[in-house]
């Protein structure tokens, strides 16, 4: 399984050691005839100034990218050395034998039953982000969010990031289970989501995987880049909380909106802004003490 997971470098990451160490021994001149003339064939390529354009961006030859594209995946591993960075990601988050269904909020997009397949690696990364977060609140916390909560919200966008990454390639799938007969159920239904609960199982998913290497490193870095933008997100808000509060709330934090629903526990006026943990419709002694902190008592104003 290792070899095949090298089948994920990109043909730029794969030049220069091909460059140090020479043609290796074994290139399949065939394969590598096939997939070049699949190559030229598509548009724009076929036109040759289009073509000698896009070799020059990736810094190859017409030889180089002969070679590269008849290497056995055996022979690319030899010579790349150590393990790709998404390999060990992806073996760390499928050590379970089956992965427990993820809670997606609502809506997911239609099919996200698919999800199951990277639902190891967003566990993992969902947290890792829980963790930064808390450490976060504790260097700041002043911070407006709270930590479970506010990484379930940046969870939303993601099916709708993966999905499109991995529609086409488990439609095949699917397919070829059809065809097989691997399949249970008496309806198109109940076949789908037999389909779905075998991708949970950690031999399905990695053997999918490492029969389509790059998509397992793009989705790796799908949900890496979603992680590291929800981290620094939060970061800057925590940083800038306070500049955001005087430039645009007169100085005084607004009443607990950031924090799930739960009982107040404020124990002090000054405290409320930040020990509150309800929200404001729900809180409403927190929202009249900041109602009275922005607006100053007029002149006939009775004490009571």
């Amino acid at each position: 399984m290792t070899s095949h997971w090298v089948l994920g470098h990109a043909l730029e990451e794969r030049l220069p050691s091909l460059r140090m160490r020479g043609t290796p021994d074994a290139v399949d001149e065939a394969r590598a005839r096939r997939r070049l003339e699949r190559w030229r064939k598509q548009e724009p390529l076929t036109r040759d100034s289009l073509w000698a354009e896009r070799l020059r961006a990736s810094g190859l030859t017409e030889a180089e990218l002969h070679t590269l594209l008849g290497e056995p995946a055996e022979a690319l591993h030899a010579r790349m050395g150590a393990p790709p960075p998404w390999q060990r990601v992806i073996e760390q988050a499928y050590a379970s034998e089956i992965s427990p269904p993820f809670s997606w909020p609502e809506p997911t997009p239609p099919g996200a039953a698919l999800l199951g397949l990277v639902e190891p690696l967003v566990h993992a990364a969902h947290a890792r982000l829980v963790s930064a977060l808390d450490t976060c609140l504790r260097d700041t916390p002043e911070a407006p969010f709270e930590p479970e909560h506010t990484a379930r919200m940046l969870l939303a966008p993601l099916p709708r990031m993966l999905m499109p990454l991995l529609g086409r390639t488990l439609a095949v799938e699917l397919r070829i289970a059809q065809l097989e007969g691997r399949l249970q159920g008496d309806t198109p239904e109940a076949r789908f989501q037999d389909f779905a609960q075998h991708l949970r199982r950690r031999d399905v998913a990695l053997d999918i995987l490492a029969r389509y290497p790059v998509l397992a490193r793009q989705a790796v870095e799908y949900v890496t880049a979603w992680e590291a933008t929800g981290v620094e997100l939060m970061q800057r808000l925590a940083r800038d909380a306070t500049a955001l509060w005087h430039r645009f709330h007169g100085g005084v934090p607004p009443a607990c909106w950031w924090r799930p629903k739960a009982v107040c526990q404020t124990r002090t006026e000054v405290d409320a802004p930040s020990s509150c943990s309800a929200s404001p419709r729900d809180c409403g002694s927190c929202t009249s003490r900041a109602r009275s902190r922005r607006r100053p008592l007029s002149s006939n104003s009775s004490p009571g």
